[in-house]
């Protein structure tokens, strides 16, 4: 039992989020929680309202919901934010400083100052921890108050889901650090330590999906081995797996899964090509629209396609994996949208050509060879890829299983984590353990 009459915060502005810890198992957690503690839920007005319903609902007490503005932060920072943005050794950081030059949002000058800080700093791990010791010491716990609305309350502990998000988590990480409040943070996804730039706060412990998750927080982040606790994410738990059921239609189920328009400017027109396929094939294709990034399809061809997108805040993970383990065959271009596909084991096919050849900094076809996560998933499970329009007809066609084989270089636990882990029981005694030693000082 956790103590009675303790205080525990919970930060959570992503929407994914609220779907993978709370709604896909019936907020278990709040519930174990608020038996003999109070909890704050930090997060934004659409969440809050989305939940205010929801624990009336579920008839969950002891639950204060704070709504916070998005952080601006004081112009001393800002430079800290460029070092940490720019200063990530992974080539995804390579990628995305090339696509802000071709989308016109720094100029040649800011192009050559970010890849100088990048090419001589990037592996630099002492110099990213005294910049981190320093930013922390710079952030004005004043000027945070000041830009909020609500009153923070004292907490013994603080559970952060994603502290990679420098408006909303980040700033309440670093207010209750600066308070002498335990910090237990975590990431919204797996790919996150390759795509943020370098981590700006090290919490008292740091969850790891997964030894790839690991390694790269100590290796690249340098963040220390006492820190972290490798565990899993709150998606890849074995308890929202469903049996997988044999297909009794006659017709193949095909899905591609969307990654919208700002990760793949050609997606619209591979929509299109599957639009004219679904005329001559006897499948059933999907296209599974990311709940984020919806493109409008209005004026566009797409034939017999279905279109299903699940949005975060009305479905939950076991809707979104029952539909996945449905289906024949998976066409993915997004690496969590594979991911997802691996963990349930339904085969899979990376998408690997523009329909209309890309701008090559733009073209989603970089993330095979830029972003580091994607190519060892693609690489490591050697999960075969599709090049032309005949080989995409050939995969919908086929009656062949497109399989992970069994020689592959990469144990899949390595990136999905331990899915027998509870994460919920391990939050539980993480906030146990802090709420038991937390000296408030404010």
């Amino acid at each position: 039992m956790i103590n009675i009459n303790r205080s525990i915060g919970i930060s959570i502005f992503e929407e994914q989020i609220v779907r993978a810890l709370f709604t896909s198992d019936c907020y278990e957690l709040l519930k174990k929680l608020t038996i003999s503690n109070t909890v704050y839920i930090f997060t934004n007005e659409r969440i809050s309202i989305f939940l205010s319903k929801e624990i009336i609902l579920h008839n969950i007490n002891n639950i204060r919901i704070l709504v916070l503005n998005e952080y601006k932060e004081k112009l001393i920072i800002r430079p800290f934010y460029f070092f940490f943005r720019w200063s990530d050794p992974s080539t995804g950081t390579l990628r995305n400083l090339h696509r802000e030059r071709e989308n016109k949002r720094i100029t040649a000058l800011g192009l050559v100052l970010r890849l100088t800080l990048f090419y001589s700093l990037r592996n630099s791990i002492s110099l990213k921890k005294i910049v981190r010791k320093l930013f922390f010491y710079t952030f004005s716990v004043e000027h945070f108050k000041s830009s909020q609305v609500v009153k923070f309350p004292k907490l013994d502990v603080l559970f952060a889901t994603a502290i990679t998000n420098t408006e909303s988590d980040l700033p309440i990480c670093l207010y209750y650090k600066k308070n002498k409040t335990p910090i237990i943070g975590t990431l919204r996804s797996w790919d996150n330590l390759v795509t943020k730039g370098t981590l700006k706060f090290e919490p008292d412990k740091f969850i790891s999906h997964s030894k790839y998750m690991t390694d790269t927080a100590i290796g690249v982040h340098g963040l220390s081995k006492k820190t972290i606790v490798q565990a899993v994410t709150p998606s890849y738990q074995r308890k929202f797996l469903k049996i997988k059921t044999k297909n009794s239609e006659l017709a193949r189920n095909v899905t591609y899964g969307c990654i919208g328009p700002i990760l793949n400017p050609d997606e619209l027109n591979f929509i299109e090509l599957l639009g004219e396929i679904s005329n001559e094939v006897n499948s059933i294709i999907t296209v599974v629209q990311h709940p984020k990034f919806v493109h409008n399809l209005n004026g566009r061809f797409t034939g017999k396609i279905n279109f299903l997108s699940f949005d975060y805040l009305t479905s939950s993970l076991i809707d979104y994996y029952s539909f996945l383990s449905s289906q024949d065959l998976v066409i993915a271009s997004g690496t969590s949208f594979a991911l997802d596909t691996v963990f349930v084991k339904t085969p899979l096919i990376g998408l690997s050509f523009d329909v209309l050849e890309q701008n090559y900094w733009l073209s989603h076809l970089r993330s095979y060879d830029f972003l580091p996560h994607s190519k060892q998933l693609f690489e490591g499970l050697n999960i075969q890829r599709i090049y032309n329009k005949k080989d995409l007809i050939n995969a919908i066609k086929s009656t062949g299983i497109y399989s992970y084989p069994p020689d592959s270089k990469l144990n899949v636990k390595e990136l999905l984590g331990d899915i027998e882990l509870n994460f919920n029981e391990l939050i539980i005694d993480l906030i146990y353990q802090f709420g038991q030693s937390s000296n408030l000082s404010y």
